[in-house]
Order: C-alpha cells, then structure tokens, then sequence
C-alpha cells in the first residue's frame, strides 16, 4: 500500500515493523479517503448509522419519552417525524424507571398507531461504564442483537463514580463507543442539564441532536442544531413536537 511503501522509507524508526504500525491504524491518501462512502442515516438527516448524539435538557422534559418514540419508529421502520428511518433493532439501557418502562413503550407504539414487536429490547439496570465492569458484557449483547440503536438513560446513571465535569467522563463515552461499535449501531445518550447547562456537555464532540426546553402546556422540542467536529455552520432540525 502507499502506507507501507512510504514507511518502509523511514519513517517508522519508532516502530518494531511496519506491520505493527498498520495494525494499530488504519492510514488513508487523500485518493483512499475520496473512496470512503457518504454517512448513512438511520433517521434522516437526524441520526447517522455508527455515531454518537445526546438528547439533552431539564428533568421532566420529555427525554427519555422523545428517545423511545425514536427507539419505536426504528424497531417498525416507521417515519418519525416526517423523517425517514431505516429499521432495524434497539436497545434501551434504563437506569432510570426501568420497571415502568413496558408501559411508556405501548404507549408510543399506541400513540404511533403500530403494533408492538419484537425489534425493541430493554435492559432495566445501571452499568458502570466508567470502571469498565460492564463493557464486554454489554458489547457481547449488542453483538447477539445486531442493534442499529443504543439508547442510554442517563448520562449520568452509567458513569459510576465518574464525575460528570471532569476528564474522567471521556471514558465512560470511549466505552459506550467501544460497546456501540461491535454492531455499527448508533449511541443516543440522554443527559440531564444541570444548573450550570455549558458544563455538562463539555467536551462532546458528536450531535447534539435535540435541545428540550420545559413548557407549562406540553414537552417541546426546542430549535436544534446540528454539530459534528468538521461541520461548523448549524443546521436548523426540528421546533416542536
């Protein structure tokens, strides 16, 4: 490969062989890189196949319902939202609620007008991402199911002892990765905003999805942008649901 021929040059010095170079990454020429195919979504222009969002905002704002709603239209390959989906299977990791759980999902597949299926899986327990007891676990799991989605509810709920505002929680999001990629699957995370709302996205490089903002009438959705580390400019999502 144009990699090794320009190793072999010397410069892999620091390298036992080139071997071992190409092993630990995978190197691309401009050419290698223009060959790559366009990202795929899973909810159009929303959520990207292999990648990670947030659902961010205040408690009772709707964010674990807005991510089951997702989680439902996947499992049937129903629109969601007037958005396109590509079916396939979910996962919701629900720390939070997990009992009560059977009941929200009916009642999306119900306000939906779908018939409950077999697409939808739920795990009703806390893991501890951060000491990483759970990973190979969880990773062999979501290999069985072949998930397309993973949800995690909450942030926080799977950290361990990790705090939220610190470095320590780069790891636990580098194994939720490392869970969501045995599977090519998509890793929603839903976070809670604090008082301090900058801090508990600091650091976040995927999508930020979806914004809930609180309302005395109903949950909305608030006016949402879309980011990834190469796309500055915002792209205007969704209003309200």
């Amino acid at each position: 490969s144009e990699v090794a021929t320009m190793l072999k040059g010397g410069h892999a010095k620091n390298w036992a062989s080139v071997a071992e170079l190409e092993e630990r990454f995978r190197v691309f020429s401009l050419a290698e890189l223009a060959t790559l195919p366009e990202p795929r979504f899973i909810v159009d222009g929303l959520l990207i196949a292999g990648t990670d969002a947030v659902i961010y905002g205040e408690s009772e704002t709707h964010k674990s319902g807005t991510a089951i709603s997702i989680a439902v239209a996947l499992s049937t390959g129903t629109p969601w939202m007037g958005r396109d989906v590509t079916q396939g299977t979910a996962l919701i990791i629900a720390g939070e609620g997990g009992a009560l759980l059977q009941r929200r999902i009916a009642a999306a597949f119900t306000h939906a007008g779908l018939q409950q299926n077999d697409q939808i899986f739920v795990i009703s327990d806390s893991a501890d991402l951060y000491a990483n007891k759970d990973t190979a676990a969880l990773e062999k799991i979501v290999g069985e199911l072949d998930a397309r989605l993973i949800v995690w509810d909450t942030l926080n709920t799977h950290s361990g002892t990790a705090s939220e505002n610190s470095d320590e929680m780069k790891t636990v999001l580098r194994n939720m990765q490392k869970v969501a990629r045995i599977s090519g699957a998509t890793n929603l995370i839903i976070a809670h905003l604090g008082k301090d709302t900058s801090r508990v996205l600091r650091g976040w490089s995927g999508q930020k999805i979806i914004s809930i903002r609180s309302s005395s009438s109903a949950a909305q959705i608030s006016t949402s942008r879309f980011y990834t580390k190469s796309r500055k400019t915002p792209r205007r999502l969704i209003k309200s649901i």
